[in-house]
């Protein structure tokens, strides 16, 4: 597991001090370019800029400290902000960061927590949040949460933050919960759910599948697509129309949208059933039937998705 700068340095000969030197200012020259990095994504949200960024640094072995100052810069920021910091997390996990690079990245968050709670009274709980979230965004699978609590105490800050992120990732309605944990999504996030909706109306007038994959595989965020799916399947109850049956086994043919992103987007929309039925009453009926077509034709997991 890498590791923060040390404080002292050890007895060292002299090539070995040398070595030690040009690592540690390697350390200092990329944290200061990481920090500036997130800065200006923060401050302009350009997504597609920063992912160039972190690969021209051609320093993958440091993705986990680059975790690390993602997240520590926005627990101490507003919701917005936090928002912005657990999609990014998302994007990364997709493009450029391994697992273990995020695993490695949340274990030296979790490391420092009780240091971090020195600056931040509810580290604890942000930590926790961040860590649920990516349990959401599959960016860590569930398993991920317990191998990270092997390693710390019972008693721990840390094993205590891992239990609370477990209860908030599988609490009933998860998934809508964790979506609006930073209180709602950034202006980010907003201009995106706007063009699926607007790409989606379109389908829904002119039944163009080639275009509409086009459209969703342009947006250019296949970590994001559950979204695609849950406004797809909605919007079809709505409007009373099957048609976004064919988009969803094209893009699925295409491999524009995956099968765990299927499955999430199909979950999503179970979990909001209740409010569903309200507008629509017979959402229930049709979201059973669209879950046994997905089943049909091997687009979601079973076992991850069932009728209501």
């Amino acid at each position: 597991m890498l590791t923060e700068e040390p404080t002292q340095l050890p007895s060292l000969n002299p090539k070995s001090k040398e070595k030690y030197d040009k690592e540690l200012d390697k350390l200092r020259t990329y944290k200061k370019a990481a920090s500036l990095i997130i800065n200006e994504y923060l401050s302009s949200h350009d997504m597609e800029n920063l992912i160039i960024n972190v690969v021209n640094l051609h320093t993958p072995e440091y993705n986990p400290i680059f975790i690390k100052r993602l997240v520590t810069v926005a627990m101490d920021r507003k919701n917005k902000i936090r928002e912005m910091a657990s999609f990014l997390l998302s994007a990364l996990s997709m493009e450029i960061f391994t697992t273990e690079d995020v695993m490695t990245g949340f274990a030296m968050l979790l490391d420092s927590i009780d240091d971090t709670a020195l600056d931040i009274l509810d580290a604890s709980d942000k930590l926790a949040m961040f860590l649920a979230r990516a349990v959401r965004d599959d960016v860590l699978a569930p398993v991920h949460l317990e191998l990270l609590n092997e390693k710390y105490k019972e008693s721990s800050t840390a094993s205590k933050t891992i239990a609370h992120a477990r209860n908030l990732a599988f609490s009933p309605h998860a998934g809508e919960r964790l979506e609006r944990c930073w209180g709602g999504s950034s202006d980010f996030l907003k201009d995106i759910k706007e063009k699926i909706v607007k790409l989606l109306e379109e389908y829904q007038c002119t039944g163009d599948l080639g275009e509409a994959c086009r459209g969703i595989r342009d947006i250019g965020m296949p970590f994001f697509n559950h979204e695609v799916v849950k406004k797809g399947l909605i919007m079809a109850m709505e409007k009373k129309s099957d048609r976004i049956l064919d988009l969803l086994q094209e893009c699925y043919d295409q491999g524009v949208i995956s099968v765990t992103q299927l499955t999430e987007g199909f979950g999503r929309v179970r979990d909001v059933m209740d409010d569903l039925v309200l507008d629509i009453p017979k959402a229930a009926e049709i979201f059973n039937s669209y879950v046994e077509h997905a089943k049909k034709h091997d687009w979601i997991i079973c076992e991850s998705t069932s009728t209501v």
